[in-house]
């Protein structure tokens, strides 16, 4: 009695059953629960009737490799009154029921476990997807530099065919930088908090440099201690190779406008200054903190009240104004006054680096004096 009790109050799903047939001799009240069917339904059912049709012949396979004693079965889907699956993890023991051969079986529930884990898997699958094709190089090292992982891009980035190949070669990153030494201060920066859009020059494997801009923080452990470090790295060498050449021009720019004697007002698309030179501060008696704003209409407004007609001024001095929308109307200005056409040049110049608005007053008698 205390051992039928034992079985029937089992919360664990189980039955016995006579292998020859495949009848179903006992069932408990878990496996009731489990399945949807009732014990009376249970009692005139057999293994067969709770697997689906394609996994029947499976079944009579291993019942038929069936050795004495407890054994773990494996895995099985089985099918709910509802028409529903249920995955399963199966054990058995063989013993005397009633005077006949039976299988004791219990049937672990495993459905959402196995579900968790091919979220889990399909989860790793599309990180792996997207480390691996990022368009941005991925990386993972150990606190003392030592790579651990390294997507295709960084890989290519420092011209390696692939992450194995650098990894192999590689064993420590600080000899990718240029100056090793940036690595370690890299480093000190992320345990104290995160290291943002640091530019550094690395090394490729052909001993050529290229820039690129580094994102670093750290991966601590359960304890809070510091197991590597996780970054991601961007190749900016065109941008730099950029920016200095605007840098170059810009200096360029800057001396030439310095050295003529015309006036001269250059601001971007957003009406901020981009340039005023010495002579255009001369001319008009421009105050500094009006230059100091950045902004233009400001300036314009200031330099107009110091004309006595400003539209005799705009027209004395030529005044000419190149910008997106009005560079034809400029053009033809050019061409129906041709004292204009050495000064399109110059507008054009500055056209390109302010493409909104560019106004260039030459040298002119027309400020009030004083």
């Amino acid at each position: 009695m205390q051992y039928q009790l034992l079985f029937e109050k089992n919360p664990i799903p189980m039955w016995v059953v006579e292998p020859a047939s495949l009848r179903f001799l006992a069932i408990n009240d878990a496996a009731i629960r489990q399945y949807g069917y009732s014990r009376e339904e249970f009692l005139a059912m057999t293994l067969a009737d709770i697997r689906r049709p394609e996994y029947v012949e499976d079944l009579l396979n291993v019942l038929a490799q069936l050795k004495p004693g407890l054994q773990r079965r494996g895995t099985w889907i089985h099918r709910r009154k509802d028409g529903s699956s249920v995955e399963v993890e199966i054990v058995c023991q063989d013993l005397d029921f009633q005077g006949s051969k039976a299988l004791l079986v219990a049937a672990y529930d495993i459905t959402a476990r196995n579900e968790a884990e091919r979220k889990a898997r399909q989860a790793q699958e599309e990180y792996q997807a997207i480390f691996d094709n990022a368009v941005i190089g991925i990386f993972r090292v150990t606190p003392d530099g030592r790579p651990l992982r390294i997507n295709r891009t960084m890989a290519h980035m420092h011209g390696y065919s692939d992450p194995e190949e650098l990894m192999k070669e590689v064993h420590d990153a600080a000899a990718l930088f240029v100056e090793p030494q940036r690595l370690a201060e890299l480093h000190r920066a992320a345990v104290e908090g995160m290291v943002a859009g640091a530019e550094v020059e690395v090394y490729r494997k052909d001993g050529s440099r290229r820039w690129v801009k580094v994102n670093l923080q750290t991966a601590r452990g359960a304890l809070g201690a510091i197991e590597a470090i996780d970054g991601t790295v961007e190749d900016i060498t065109e941008r730099k190779q950029a920016q200095e050449a605007l840098l170059f021009k810009s200096a360029l720019l800057e001396a030439q406008s310095e050295t003529t004697l015309d006036g001269i007002l250059v601001v971007d698309e957003s009406d901020r200054i981009v340039l005023v030179n010495r002579q255009f501060r001369t001319l008009f008696g421009v105050p500094d903190d009006v230059v100091e704003s950045g902004e233009d209409r400001p300036l314009r407004t200031y330099v107009m009240q110091q004309v006595q007609d400003p539209h005799a001024f705009l027209d004395k001095n030529r005044l000419f104004v190149c910008s997106q929308g009005r560079e034809e109307q400029g053009r033809a200005a050019a061409e129906e006054r041709p004292e204009l056409r050495s000064l399109l040049g110059s507008a054009g110049g500055f056209a390109g680096r302010a493409p909104r608005e560019n106004l260039v007053f030459p040298r002119h008698h027309g400020a009030q004096e004083g």
